[in-house]
């Protein structure tokens, strides 16, 4: 018993010193590289060390229907990142994670508590609610965040395509 509250003890403490190793990062920076790379496939199963199911979408490209771009579809378990392909450039417009093996930017995410999680983001606060959404200054990128036991249980990010 002696043992388990002492491993109880330590585990809080390492929480503790997570949240005050991390230096927060703006919520811009966060969405605008919500991985903390140039999403492309092969990063994203390279550094998440998940094999994901890929699938390819075909989609009209809304400036010149004319041109065709592609939508792939990354699905592992409860996890989905849809990436945008078209003009030579790849990015995230949504992702819905509940993986802790799926880390982000400044070591966000699903698993970590409420408190490394507001620690990590520059200005966030804790408005003690169970769902926390944030976006970018420009309102084009939104990350909605759901909590359970104050730990992150998912998060869910939106991108405008334009």
């Amino acid at each position: 018993m002696r043992t388990l509250l002492f491993m109880l003890f330590a585990l809080s403490g390492t929480a503790t010193l997570v949240a005050q190793d991390v230096k927060p990062i703006t919520t811009d920076a966060f969405l605008n590289e919500p991985f903390g790379f140039e999403e492309t496939i092969t990063k994203l199963t390279l550094f998440s060390g998940l094999k994901f199911k890929v699938t390819r979408e075909p989609v009209a490209n809304i400036h010149n229907p004319e041109v065709v771009d592609t939508v792939y579809h990354l699905k592992k378990g409860k996890n989905t990142i849809d990436v945008y392909k078209g003009n030579g450039k790849m990015f995230v417009y949504q992702a819905f994670l509940k993986s802790k093996k799926l880390n982000m930017a400044n070591g966000i995410h699903p698993g970590i508590t409420r408190e490394v999680f507001y620690s990590s983001l520059k200005g966030a606060k804790d408005l003690g609610t169970n769902v926390h959404k944030i976006h970018n200054s420009e309102k084009t990128a939104t990350a909605t965040v759901n909590f359970k036991r104050d730990r992150v249980k998912s998060i869910l990010l939106e991108y405008s395509v334009d």
